[in-house]
């Protein structure tokens, strides 16, 4: 859609010079030639669009004309020129809207410059039409602010055949508007508590309260009380009181963390020192079988100011398989201003085996001791993601490379035809061959095999010879060894915003198969691994490193060439 807000559409350009076009009209002319026939705004397009919003006003009669060019071309630039000029007057808006009717994609920015009544009605009903969010319609909107709030607002009363795609589109505005929509919340409560109006025009008006964000905290009683009046909207209360960040919000959250410990982890971690009481409940989390809520757990704590939990995060500092623990650990410690865990910082500073860890650990320990800035990582979900300055990965490094036995290795690199083979000759009657591994190891009574799809995902699997196969993960699989008297499988996935690596410990299960667990966390993805002379292994990851593993299970990073 021509309204849809794409990083990629407009290129980052240098500014035009001012001979390029040395007046107004000068400009002007060049916009037949110039624009393009091409998807979204070209650099020449951009740099003449930015010289003519330089002459303002002046500017802006002709632009309009423009709007009327018989060149779709040309309609499209000046109508992305007027997007971002000064100058807009109320008797421009005809113009724009029919524009805007006439498919023009730039132009709502242009209509909400204008800002009055009539340009917000025309906005708003834009978006009942045509509800999509990350739009040129929702930005306008946006950058109204509380001038437009009301009107957005009011899209989600409704009593019958109600859009929940409007209502979704809705509170994404008012979301992004936070507290200049703060005016809004008592229509919003009123929505709310309307038995007249349908179920999702209720809900959908409590989450917007939520949307909204601290500003509605005033408001917290009245939905206490709205909870317990209408129980159907106990949910999105309970959801709401989250977002606002109070501490009423902390029993729902509780309960929610027998259920989906995750999302309560995070939830609790944004209530920051309103979440403290929460604390008993979530130090137990630090030693949770899953990998990800104990990081969530750590970093909940640190958030919540939870002091009494600085011996335990002290002891998640000594853990040798995850480095992110340790990582969310140290933050955590740093958070709470332990300063009786400098010691323990200390001896992480000066030993782990990752540099990022070391640097956490560094900036902890003088936030602790002088107050100096934290070092975190930018993105708040960086647990699912490299860490930025992470080391890159070696393109050479100084151990031989081990070779692996033919009869007891495959590799899709170089034996795809014995792999199919594998695969051919596992499938039982009437089945496919299904998936072609990528990896295959030899083991005492068939194969472990791997497929890696990248962000179609992949599979661990055990084939024993004349049985059927055993899923032992759904995880992509880049490569299987044995290491020492263990076998370990290379797993991961670079996918969007997401990077994480693992080492995956294959163990017999005592039933005649094979059980997985976790092993060592890797810095990120897997590109590409082999066996070293010597017995270690080598990982390079994607935007995290290259790092050696020894049959010990001690990791360090590897010396690049």
């Amino acid at each position: 859609m021509l309204t849809l807000l794409l990083a990629g559409l407009v290129l980052a350009v240098p500014a035009v010079h001012a001979e390029s076009c040395p007046t107004l009209e000068a400009c002007l002319a060049k916009y037949p030639s110039v624009a393009t026939t091409g998807p979204g705004i070209g650099a020449e397009e951009n740099a003449l669009a930015h010289a003519v919003q330089r002459y303002g006003a002046a500017a802006v009669p002709s632009l309009i004309k423009l709007l009327e060019s018989g060149q779709e071309n040309v309609r499209i630039l000046a109508g992305y020129t007027l997007r971002d000029i000064d100058g807009l007057k109320p008797e421009h808006l005809p113009a724009l809207m029919k524009a805007r009717k006439n498919g023009d994609g730039w132009i709502p920015p242009a209509i909400a410059s204008v800002g009055t009544p009539e340009a917000i009605e025309f906005l708003v009903k834009d978006l009942h039409d045509d509800p999509e969010i990350h739009t040129q319609v929702t930005w306008a909107l946006e950058s109204l602010g509380a001038k437009a709030a009301g009107a957005v607002a009011r899209l989600l009363r409704c009593s019958e055949h109600c859009d929940e795609h409007v209502f979704l589109a809705a509170n994404f505005v008012l979301s992004q508007m936070k507290e200049q929509a703060a005016a809004t919340i008592p229509f919003l409560l009123d929505v709310a508590g309307d038995d007249k109006l349908a179920m999702s025009s209720r809900q959908s008006a409590t989450l917007a309260i939520g949307d909204i964000g601290s500003s509605a905290q005033s408001y917290v009683p009245q939905l206490l009380n709205l909870r317990t009046r209408v129980p159907a909207l106990a949910t999105a209360v309970d959801a709401t009181l989250a977002d606002i960040g109070t501490t009423e919000a902390v029993p729902s959250l509780l309960n929610l963390l027998a259920v989906d410990p995750a999302s309560a982890l995070r939830k609790l971690a944004k209530l920051g020192k309103n979440g403290f009481t929460a604390g008993p409940q979530v130090i137990s989390y630090l030693g949770n079988d899953r990998w990800d809520l104990r990081i969530g757990a750590a970093k909940a704590l640190g958030r919540i100011g939870y002091a009494p939990a600085e011996p335990a995060l002290r002891k998640a500092l000594e853990d040798r398989d995850d480095w992110k623990l340790v990582y969310a650990a140290a933050l955590a410690l740093a958070r709470l201003k332990s300063g009786a865990s400098i010691e323990a910082l200390r001896q992480v500073q000066g030993s782990h085996w990752y540099p990022p860890v070391r640097d956490v650990a560094r900036s902890a320990i003088a936030h602790v001791a002088s107050g100096a800035p934290l070092k975190e990582p930018v993105d708040p979900m960086w647990e699912y993601a490299e860490i930025e300055g992470s080391p890159k990965s070696c393109i050479r490094v100084p151990e031989p490379a081990a070779k692996e036995p033919a009869d007891q290795k495959l590799h899709a690199e170089k034996q795809t035809g014995e792999l199919l083979e594998l695969a051919l000759s596992n499938r039982g009657d009437g089945e496919s061959s299904g998936d072609v591994p990528s990896v295959a190891l030899k083991v005492t009574d068939g194969w472990l095999t791997g497929t890696d799809h990248g962000g179609w995902g992949g599979q661990l699997i055990y084939q024993p010879t004349g049985g059927a196969k055993q899923i032992l993960a759904e995880e992509n699989t880049q490569n299987i060894f044995l290491l020492g008297r263990q076998i370990v499988a290379v797993s991961g996935l670079a996918h969007l915003s997401m990077n994480n690596g693992m080492l995956l410990r294959i163990d017999r299960d005592g039933r005649g198969g094979y059980a997985v667990r976790p092993w060592k966390r890797l810095p990120a993805a897997p590109e590409t691994s082999w066996m070293l002379e010597g017995g270690a292994m080598l990982v390079n990851t994607f935007e995290g490193g290259s790092v050696i593993i020894d049959t010990a299970g001690n990791l360090r990073m590897a010396d690049c060439l």
